[in-house]
């Protein structure tokens, strides 16, 4: 009488390498390809940047890639693009400069845009640079308004006033 028992077929994980057994039967229906449900999950799942880019939309060949997707927002700000990486939630843009250039933000130093525009991704609209290098860049292009008055913040020398005050309103 034969056995009922199947037999088992030893192969290797495709996302591990690791050996594990299955069932011919499941091989034939498409199964048996990984070791565990881990690993089938893991495998199925998009990588990082592969998520990160299916986010930004690149169709504007000319001018910014603006994120889609979850967005956070400092009171009396634009909103910024959210990305989350490793249970993390950080700027999409600065994922963006990193995923292009293929490296970190160095340390105490920050990305900014070069077109003002908080949504967007495009690496050649970021630069990195320190928090200064963000503060001169807002007033060179007179983006620093007073929030409430709608007024510009860096006020101009009066008549009345000696020079050197001025930098006491700096």
């Amino acid at each position: 009488m034969p056995s009922k028992r199947s037999t088992l077929v030893s192969l290797a994980c495709l996302r591990c390498n690791s050996i594990f057994t299955t069932k011919p039967s499941r091989i034939k229906i498409g199964k048996g390809k990984f070791c565990s449900r881990k690993c089938s999950a893991i495998a199925r799942s998009p990588s990082a940047p592969e998520r990160f880019w299916a986010k930004v939309d690149r169709s504007n060949l000319d001018g910014c890639w603006p994120w889609t997707a979850g967005q956070f927002r400092r009171a009396g700000q634009a909103p910024y693009g959210a990305f989350c990486v490793n249970h993390q939630n950080r700027p999409a843009h600065q994922v963006a400069w990193e995923l292009h250039y293929g490296r970190q933000v160095p340390v105490g130093k920050q990305a900014n845009h070069t077109c003002d525009f908080g949504l967007c991704c495009r690496p050649s609209h970021i630069y990195i640079g320190t928090q200064a290098d963000n503060m001169a860049d807002m007033v060179s292009r007179q983006r620093a308004r007073n929030k409430w008055t709608g007024t510009h913040t860096m006020p101009s020398l009066k008549q009345n006033q000696k020079p050197g005050a001025s930098r006491l309103l700096r």
